[in-house]
């Protein structure tokens, strides 16, 4: 059963409660989530489309948040903001973005040079 489709709009977020869930990207495989995992914080929170298509492995039980209370819920928290920077990083592999997200400009030169290799590992993947 498909719960979210890649490219598709969602306006909220899932919490999975019971069960397993395979991402898809391009009709290829990439992640297998399960309980507590979550998906669509991104496309409800900054109206994104869906970066996968979200399938149900096994029978699953999702708890979902809209996206207008998991603003209301974040509204007073630096989240929202860390979400927004990871997220432009994360489009445009911005270094510069990196560096204004204040979680992420204390890390040591070392962790920087290990989160840059991963992402070029995942755009590999990704393009095969």
């Amino acid at each position: 059963t498909i719960i979210a489709t890649e490219g598709e709009r969602s306006d909220y977020c899932s919490v999975i409660a019971m069960g397993f869930v395979t991402a898809s990207v391009e009709l290829r495989p990439v992640k297998l989530l399960m309980v507590c995992d979550t998906f669509g914080e991104i496309p409800a929170l900054f109206d994104k489309p869906n970066e996968a298509t979200m399938t149900a492995l096994t029978d699953v039980e999702l708890i979902e948040f809209p996206a207008e209370s998991l603003r209301w819920v974040l509204r007073d928290t630096p989240a929202l903001s860390v979400l927004r920077n990871l997220t432009k990083i994360q489009e445009e592999q911005s270094w510069q973005a990196m560096m204004a997200n204040d979680c992420l400009s204390q890390w040591s030169s070392l962790k920087l040079r290990q989160m840059q290799a991963s992402m070029h590992i995942d755009d590999f993947e990704k393009d095969r």
